[in-house]
C-alpha cells in the first residue's frame, strides 16, 4: 500500500490530538448525503435496524439513517468532531481498533473513509466483524492506490499522490482490500465502485460545481470506469461464523 505519515501520527493521542484540532478548524468530511443514501441501500439497511458508523465524524450519515428510522449510533475518537453532532444523534467516545461495544451488538457496520487512517487496520476490521451479529452487514469505503479520476489524474497533474493533511493515509490496491478484510473476519459479498454520486439537493450542486472540471468528470465518467480503477471501492461484507482473535 501507498502510506503517507504525517509527526502527528506518531501515537494515538497525538492522532487524537491532531483530529481535534482538524475539527476545530472545519470538518474533515468531505461527503454529501447522497452517499449515504447509497450506502444504505447498499446494505439493504431496515426501519428498526440497529447501526453502528465507526469513526462518525460530525454524525451525517446518523443523520440520514435516524430519518430511515434506524436505531444509529456513532463513535469516533475526537471529542471535537462529535461536539459538532446533532443533539439528537447518540455518540460516545472510543477507538476503532477497541471498540467500547458487546459483541454481536449491530445489525449493520458502516466505515466511511476512515480504515485508511488506523495505525492497526487489521485490528479495526476485527472490530467490525466482532460488533456485528451473525447475519449482520459490514460496509468500508476505501481510496484505491490507482483511481483513474483521482489518484492517477493527481499524480499526472502533480507528480504526487494526493494528501488531505490528515495525519495517516493509506491507498490501497481492490486486492489488498479484499485481503485486509477477509483475513480479519469478515467475507466480502460484493464490492461497488465510487467516484461521484448524483447530488442530493442545491447545496450539494452547488459544492460539485465549485469543482466542476473534476467533479462533474467524475460523475459523468465514473460509470464508464473499470472497477480495479475505481477512484474508491466500497465493500459489503458479511461476518465468518466464528471471528478470528
Amino acid at each position: 500500500m501507498i502510506e503517507l505519515r504525517q509527526p502527528a501520527a506518531v501515537d494515538t493521542a497525538a492522532s487524537r490530538q491532531a483530529y481535534d484540532a482538524l475539527y476545530s478548524e472545519h470538518d474533515v468530511t468531505q461527503h454529501g448525503t447522497a452517499l449515504y443514501h447509497w450506502l444504505l441501500r447498499l446494505v439493504d439497511a431496515r426501519p428498526g435496524g440497529r447501526l453502528l458508523d465507526v469513526s462518525c465524524g460530525t454524525g451525517r450519515l446518523l443523520t440520514v439513517a435516524r430519518a430511515q428510522e434506524l436505531r444509529a449510533f456513532g463513535v469516533d475518537f475526537s471529542r471535537a468532531a462529535l461536539q459538532q453532532t446533532p443533539q439528537h444523534a447518540p455518540v460516545f467516545v472510543g477507538d476503532s481498533e477497541q471498540l467500547p461495544i458487546q459483541t454481536g451488538a449491530f445489525d449493520y457496520a458502516i466505515n466511511v473513509g476512515s480504515m485508511e487512517h488506523y495505525e492497526d487496520m487489521d485490528r479495526s476490521v476485527r472490530e467490525m466483524a466482532r460488533v456485528l451479529k451473525p447475519a449482520g452487514v459490514g460496509c468500508i469505503l476505501v481510496p484505491n492506490s490507482f483511481g483513474l479520476l483521482w489518484t492517477i489524474w493527481h499524480v499526472k497533474n502533480h507528480g504526487d499522490v494526493p494528501d488531505d493533511g490528515q495525519p495517516l493515509q493509506r491507498f490501497g490496491t481492490l486486492e489488498q482490500w479484499r485481503r485486509l478484510i477477509e483475513t480479519n473476519g469478515l467475507i466480502v459479498e460484493a464490492v461497488h465502485p465510487f467516484e461521484q454520486p448524483r447530488p442530493n439537493g442545491r447545496a450539494e450542486w452547488q459544492a460539485l460545481l465549485a469543482h466542476p472540471k473534476v467533479n462533474l468528470t467524475k460523475l459523468v465518467l465514473g460509470r464508464f470506469v473499470p472497477l480495479p480503477l475505481a477512484s474508491m471501492f466500497v465493500f459489503v461484507c458479511r461476518p465468518h461464523a466464528v471471528s478470528p482473535v
